[in-house]
């Protein structure tokens, strides 16, 4: 598609477009009959379009899978929608921790910090945030997992891994946890966790409603561990 822009334009909105896609722009100037050589290519990812709470997922549809973003570690201990079936509560599928892209588990010599997050536009209201959830090994204070609300506006870097006492959650996270007085919540942190357990609190929006990542994280250094996070 070929967009013609009025002479002087610096800066130019392009509409129409779909979410969560891969587009290369290009840019030429153009002088009444002449033509200038195509810029180098201008390559970027549209975000994806919200969910409206309240919604939920059991990771059968496909469709619906492609709406959950992956921000990969260094260390290849990440976030997948697959169907290992010790990862997978119910139904065929499920949201785990992989270090080859399909089977349940992490390597815990590779230090790794990975995302994976949903984009959702709360109203101004409390919300009830549910899930299933196991981690049965991990390393207390080093490997863990921790769930997190995050602005859609604030970068989502992976990387490596650090320990549980240097990790940073800025202040602009909303607790979900609100009777511990945390902006964050912690899957086990490398306590025992035999079996599945349920995690369901209530999430207030009411005097910050807008557009926000839940992010799922797992995080682990390279010293020690037990496998399965």
């Amino acid at each position: 598609t070929v967009v013609a822009v009025p002479a002087g334009t610096t800066s130019y909105t392009l509409t129409g477009l779909s979410g969560q896609t891969n587009y290369v722009a290009y840019v030429r100037r153009v002088c009444d009959t002449t033509y200038g050589v195509w810029s180098n290519a201008i390559s970027f990812k549209t975000t994806v379009t919200p969910t409206y709470a309240p919604f939920a997922t059991g990771f059968e549809d496909d469709a619906d899978n492609m709406k959950w973003e992956f921000v990969n570690s260094t260390g290849g201990n990440d976030w997948v929608i697959g169907t290992d079936a010790d990862g997978v509560a119910t139904g065929s599928k499920a949201l785990y921790v992989s270090d080859n892209g399909n089977d349940y588990g992490y390597n815990t010599g590779n230090s790794s910090k990975s995302f994976a997050y949903r984009t959702i536009s709360f109203d101004a209201a409390n919300y009830t945030l549910s899930f299933r959830w196991k981690c049965t090994g991990g390393e207390s204070g080093y490997d863990f997992g921790n769930v997190l609300i995050i602005p859609a506006a604030e970068p989502i870097t992976g990387g490596t891994g650090s320990s549980y006492s240097s990790t940073v959650y800025p202040n602009y996270l909303y607790s979900i946890t609100p009777s511990e007085d945390k902006n964050f919540f912690n899957l086990t942190q490398g306590e025992d966790a035999d079996g599945w357990n349920t995690f369901t609190g209530v999430l207030d929006m009411t005097a910050h409603p807008g557009v926000y990542n839940l992010a799922f994280m797992w995080n682990n250094d390279y010293s020690s561990g037990t496998d399965y996070p």
